[in-house]
């Protein structure tokens, strides 16, 4: 059975999105990124102004859509932005909604495909209080959002008390997808094997009976040996809300 392919694309503290600034700054030559890139791709920034409707009549009115021109310029010249970008942009109502035949076939391509970006750094950076790598949290935080089928793995950090008055850092290995204003967390290692896990309630290895409860083994963190008689289910939910209170 195929069990869908996972692509890793590492990242640390590279820049993520194109600012004004960044666009607009000149390097020792005096050429701004903006300039090169529009030098480089004039039919399809030509285009994307045509997609905007907008038409300037000069150079100081493209300051009013610089925050469209940020993304244009990012996809052509930031590795991250190029990358993650999928081959059409939807919000999360269109995704979650599936209304044609072209939606249909995005999210059979999302089961068997997903995109992680390793941000190690994430976590720190998000609570940064340096504005550089605050921006790069929004504007990764701003990938997922864009695109809904995007994860993003990190180590997150914790300082959680021993009870003897001191604290210990714990470390949580953590995968993340945006939510409409947020992003949601995770165990990546739970992720990795969710589709698995699935399969088995269509697996025809059971013959008739395919099973309806799937019960997991967990993974416990814990500083001594010690019993757990623990373990996460999953439920085939649509078995579950068919059976009537006179089936017991």
């Amino acid at each position: 059975m195929d069990k869908g392919k996972i692509v890793l694309t590492p990242y640390f503290k590279e820049e993520v999105l194109f600012s004004p600034e960044d666009l607009d700054k000149p390097n020792e030559d005096g050429i701004s990124i903006l300039f090169y890139l529009r030098k480089i791709y004039p039919d399809e920034f030509r285009n994307f102004l045509e997609r905007i409707n907008f038409k300037p009549r000069d150079e100081d009115e493209l300051k009013e859509r610089m925050e469209e021109i940020c993304y244009w310029a990012s996809y052509r010249g930031q590795t991250l932005t190029r990358t993650a970008k999928f081959g059409r942009d939807r919000s999360i109502e269109s995704y979650q909604e599936l209304q044609s035949g072209s939606e249909m076939a995005q999210d059979i391509a999302d089961i068997k495909f997903t995109y992680v970006i390793s941000c190690q750094v994430y976590g720190m950076q998000k609570t940064s209080k340096d504005q550089k790598d605050k921006s790069c949290y929004l504007n990764i935080l701003n990938l997922m959002i864009t695109n809904p089928s995007l994860r993003v793995a990190y180590i997150d950090e914790v300082e959680a008390p021993t009870g003897n008055g001191t604290t210990e850092k714990t470390y949580y290995s953590v995968l993340v997808k945006g939510g409409e204003k947020y992003d949601k967390d995770n165990y990546i290692e739970e992720a990795f094997k969710m589709k698995n896990v699935l399969a088995e309630f269509e697996s025809r290895k059971y013959r008739k009976r395919k099973p309806t409860i799937l019960g997991l083994r967990e993974h416990i963190f814990t500083g001594r040996a010690r019993f757990h008689y623990g373990h996460p289910d999953i439920f085939d939910r649509l078995f579950l809300s068919s059976i009537s209170p006179e089936d017991g």
